[in-house]
């Protein structure tokens, strides 16, 4: 793990991305990195060049909708750009791995299903939906931010963070958002379930065949995908069931507060 959050930036990663390389050349390790690479793709893209296929480039956008950001005093690279270099990695054989954030001021259903089209028809590798973890020393733990917002919260156990420590059982605990004024708790469900089928039919390639032969008609894959989200009610029985043990999952993780 690379724990420099804007890997690729500076002409330093060069050389440490060539010693990586040669490291894995003579010794057969490392396998694969994770990191996290900065939003100035011309420079990540040079830097990051010796770690071949060692991991995902990330283009972490929160949200595709400009009043989102606005909301939240972030300002993206602009889109024209990302879809620039997302097809430059793509003819390179690079995977891209986009990441958004849900439920975010003024995100409302209509604004996540139009970015998950733009992101879907830029062809990147792979898109996460994230629920907003609301963070100390962030603007989230700020009571008039929240109420402006109307952010309400839930806890829950976050995964493989728990352990026993002399003795002592050890957990860490999250603070997430569940909804906002402008999207609702089963928005969120929707958005769970529709990042569900993303990750089966876009995100793990086992349809790839089938997202070529859609783009050979000029057809929109995404459009694909919503007839699959907006027919899951007409699916095999057993489909159904995996989607309401998902969902139910989904509501089950969330508490009222560290006690629960």
């Amino acid at each position: 793990i690379i724990t420099d959050s804007n890997y690729g930036m500076y002409k330093r990663d060069l050389m440490f991305s060539e010693k990586v390389a040669e490291l894995s050349d003579n010794t057969g390790w490392p396998v694969g990195i994770k990191l996290s690479t900065g939003k100035h793709f011309g420079n990540v893209m040079k830097n990051c060049e010796p770690l071949k296929d060692f991991f995902e480039f990330t283009m972490s956008v929160q949200s595709m909708n400009s009043d989102v950001l606005d909301a939240v005093s972030r300002k993206n690279i602009p889109i024209d750009k990302y879809k620039q270099t997302s097809i430059e990695l793509r003819e390179k054989g690079r995977d891209t791995l986009v990441e958004l954030i849900f439920p975010m001021p003024k995100e409302t259903l209509k604004s996540f299903f139009s970015g998950m089209e733009e992101l879907i028809d830029m062809k990147v590798a792979r898109i996460t939906t994230n629920i907003l973890m609301l963070l100390e020393g962030t603007i989230y733990r700020d009571s008039e931010y929240i109420k402006e917002w109307g952010i309400s919260s839930k806890s829950r156990l976050l995964s493989r963070h728990a352990g026993i420590y002399k003795g002592e059982k050890v957990f860490e605990i999250d603070n997430v958002g569940i909804e906002t004024k402008s999207l609702s708790f089963e928005d969120l469900l929707e958005i769970n379930k529709f990042g569900l089928i993303v990750e089966m039919l876009f995100n793990s390639r086992i349809m790839r065949e089938l997202e070529h032969f859609v783009e050979d008609y000029d057809l929109s894959y995404y459009d694909y995908i919503m007839i699959v989200y907006n027919n899951l009610d007409k699916s095999p029985v057993e489909v159904q069931e995996v989607f309401d043990i998902f969902i139910d999952l989904r509501k089950k993780e969330l508490k009222n507060d560290e006690n629960d």
